[in-house]
């Protein structure tokens, strides 16, 4: 039988103020139900069945709390980003190339701190635009539309207009195009980028691994490559996480205990370094009371948790 009751006033004043840092849209997709749905029963004239409706919604609500209690429990100092010395190398390669404008590579080994250096210098710096290469995103045609996105470009059907908006968008701005997983682009994409960059003259940061660099630098045929790598100031190579950047990360989770310190430093110089840490470290928050410090019973669960094995 259909419930035409009124909607649940608790449970409508908790959504309102839910609605107020996030959009209709974004909750209707959260919460598997239809936007126009949850419109009309905030404003009390849904005509379907208010009681699974506010069944999903109090569902949701539920959910949040758990994930807003795991986000809390699960970040160090800092919302989450911890400055080490090679995120600090990393940082001073895109520096150099925005400033010249020049090019930059970063390459190396994955765990290193790379791609989180990226997010962190986007959301604090202007004019930064980050793409993210994959096999599906190849070709020069395929970076370029990613680009394109990314700066705002109108596009068009010819790579030759998709590339000329790219550069008119961006020129003047003394903007940063961060590519990451840069190993994944053919030749042509990688050329096209450094098109941009000489007409528009901004700064391009290459991030990637060894294979990339092969790639990009052309290894015995180097002189095919060298309007590449001709062009670069700043060649940042990462072979593991150090024990500074250990020793940072456990400084903003407030960890002292040295049992805990050699055994991080142990995870990090396994593959996947630094990435692999810090979800030991957001899992074990889980397994210790709030308030208390981490110890190695803790950080032996939560490696474990993640499937590591000593």
């Amino acid at each position: 039988m259909v419930d035409n009751t009124k909607p649940d006033e608790a449970l409508k004043s908790a959504i309102t103020r839910h609605l107020l840092t996030i959009s209709q849209a974004r909750l209707a997709r959260e919460s598997g139900l239809n936007g126009s749905a949850i419109s009309t029963w905030i404003n009390g004239k849904y005509k379907g069945d208010n009681a699974a409706l506010e069944s999903k919604l109090s569902a949701w609500i539920a959910s949040q709390a758990q994930s807003a209690d795991v986000s809390m429990r699960a970040k160090p100092d800092n919302a989450g980003w911890v400055e080490t010395p090679t995120s600090k190398r990393i940082e001073r390669a895109f520096v150099l190339a925005r400033s010249l404008p020049s090019m930059a590579v970063v390459y190396g080994a994955p765990g290193v701190g790379k791609t989180s250096t990226i997010k962190h210098y986007a959301r604090t710096t202007p004019n930064v635009w980050t793409v993210t290469a994959s096999p599906a995103v190849s070709s020069m045609a395929a970076i370029l539309r990613l680009i394109g996105v990314a700066v705002n470009a109108r596009g068009g059907r010819r790579n030759y207009d998709l590339a000329s908006d790219i550069a008119n968008r961006v020129r003047g701005t003394r903007g940063l195009l961060v590519v990451d997983e840069f190993q994944h682009l053919a030749l042509p994409a990688l050329e096209q980028i450094r098109a941009i960059h000489d007409d528009a003259e901004i700064g391009v940061a290459f991030v990637g691994n060894e294979s990339g660099y092969a790639q990009m630098t052309g290894g015995p045929r180097r002189l095919d490559h060298a309007q590449l790598s001709s062009r670069c100031s700043s060649v940042v190579r990462l072979y593991s996480p150090k024990a500074e950047d250990v020793s940072a990360i456990l400084d903003a989770w407030h960890i002292t205990s040295k049992a805990v310190k050699d055994f991080a430093l142990q995870i990090s110089a396994t593959a996947g370094g630094l990435r692999v840490l810090v979800k030991m470290l957001e899992q074990a928050a889980l397994f210790v009371p709030e308030g208390e410090t981490f110890d190695l019973v803790a950080m032996r669960a939560a490696f474990a948790e993640i499937g590591g094995t000593e």
